[in-house]
């Protein structure tokens, strides 16, 4: 038996009524846990992207991967495995002006984060 993994997989959609039931329903019905999903805009006009992360083994990824393909309105799925993923984080913080124009610390602070103001 393979070693289970958290894999991504990157669905591209058109925008459809109905899709995502349709999409977490090949999830379901398999009964996989779905750990994280996302949907958003693509580049391209018309086209939506679904991200979605499952603990699975290849070979149920490939079997997902295939049968969300096979969706009326899918144009094409990919999965990656999590060596081949780059994560980036973004945090937003409120930060009174009269603090930066008080005291050197705090961009020092944000400096050796490499964070950007």
């Amino acid at each position: 038996m393979e070693e289970k993994k958290y894999y991504t997989i990157i669905v591209f959609t058109e925008n459809q009524a109905g899709l995502l039931s349709r999409v977490v329903s090949v999830f379901s019905r398999r009964h996989i846990n779905v750990e994280s999903l996302t949907t958003s805009r693509s580049s391209m006009p018309g086209i939506h992207r679904f991200t979605i992360v499952a603990h699975v083994d290849e070979i149920m990824v490939k079997k997902l991967v295939a049968q969300l393909e096979k969706q009326v309105d899918v144009l094409k799925a990919f999965y990656y495995e999590p060596e081949e993923i780059v994560y980036q984080e973004l945090a937003l913080y409120k930060v009174p002006t009269h603090i930066f124009s008080n005291s050197t610390s705090v961009e020092k602070l944000i400096r050796s984060h490499n964070a950007r103001v």
